[in-house]
């Protein structure tokens, strides 16, 4: 995970092959100046719809486990943000 969405949308606009681009798969960089790895627009995407979708809880006497839609892709779509991020 990089330091910033700001950040990994940089590192991201500088893959310069798509397959590298587009897949979940961690990019590694040939060049040996740089010790991270690069987010694909998929690992970016995929990380805003958990970021949206708030995090894991258990409320006090309910074994029910609570998520934000955006982080269950069963009802992701039900979610006004779903709509904004896949504009």
């Amino acid at each position: 995970m990089t330091a910033s969405l700001r950040d990994a949308f940089y590192r991201l606009f500088t893959i310069k092959e798509f397959e590298d681009f587009a897949s979940t798969a961690p990019f590694i960089p040939k060049d040996p100046r740089s010790d991270m790895p690069y987010e694909s627009c998929e690992s970016i995407h995929n990380d805003m719809h958990g970021w949206c979708g708030g995090p894991t809880t258990k409320p006090a006497g309910n074994a029910n486990v609570m998520q934000g839609h955006m982080s269950v892709v069963a009802v992701a779509a039900f979610d006004p943000l779903f709509w904004f991020h896949h504009w």
